[in-house]
C-alpha cells in the first residue's frame, strides 16, 4: 500500500468509527428520552451536543477525504497536497484542502486553500518562499516539500503518516 492510500485508508477508519458512535449516540438519544426529569433534560441536552460535534467532526473527515480522492500527483500545492511549511521559523506539515476546513489539531495541520496562507503557497514548488497577508501583517512561509513527488524520502512520509494518524485520533469529538 502506497503513503497516499495509507492517508485515505486513515480517514476512512476515523468516518467509519465516527459514524458507529452517531448510531450509539442515537441509542443513547432513544432511551434518554423519558420523563421530563431535569436528569433526563441534562442527559438529553448532552446527548444533542455530543452528537452535533460528532456530525461536524464527520463532514469535515468526509470534506478531508473528498480532497485527497480528488488529488492528481503534482509537484505544486493543490487540493489534496501533503506539504511540509516552514511558517515564521516553525516547521508543520499539513494537508491542504478545499474551502474553510482548515485548522490546527494537535501538531498537525489542515490548511485551507482559500485561507491567507493557503492562497499564497497555491501552485508553488518545494524550495519555494513566499510572503502571506494574514490579519496580523505579513508572514514569511517556505515550502519545504510537496509531499508524494518522486524524490519524497520513505522516513519522511512515515512522519508524515504518523502526524495524520495523531491528528484523526486526537480530533475526534468527546475523546
Amino acid at each position: 500500500m502506497n503513503g497516499r492510500s495509507t492517508v485515505v485508508s486513515l480517514v476512512t477508519a476515523s468516518i467509519q468509527e465516527t459514524e458507529q458512535k452517531l448510531t450509539e449516540l442515537a441509542r443513547d438519544k432513544a432511551s434518554a428520552d423519558g420523563p421530563r426529569t431535569s436528569w433526563h433534560s441534562q442527559t438529553h441536552l448532552d446527548i444533542e451536543r455530543a452528537i452535533n460535534d460528532y456530525q461536524r467532526f464527520l463532514q469535515r473527515c468526509r470534506r478531508v477525504l473528498s480532497s485527497l480522492e480528488k488529488y492528481q500527483p503534482s509537484e505544486s500545492i493543490v487540493d489534496g497536497s501533503l506539504v511540509s511549511l516552514q511558517i515564521e521559523g516553525v516547521k508543520r506539515e499539513y494537508a491542504v484542502v478545499e474551502r474553510e476546513d482548515g485548522g490546527d489539531i494537535g501538531d498537525y495541520g489542515v490548511l485551507s486553500s482559500v485561507s491567507p496562507i493557503g492562497r499564497a503557497v497555491w501552485r508553488k514548488k518545494s524550495g519555494e518562499e513566499v510572503e502571506a497577508k494574514v490579519p496580523d501583517g505579513t508572514i514569511a512561509v517556505k515550502i519545504l516539500e510537496v509531499a508524494y513527488q518522486k524524490n519524497r524520502s520513505a522516513a519522511s512520509s512515515i512522519g508524515f503518516l504518523l502526524n495524520l494518524y495523531s491528528f484523526f485520533k486526537n480530533s475526534n469529538p468527546l475523546r
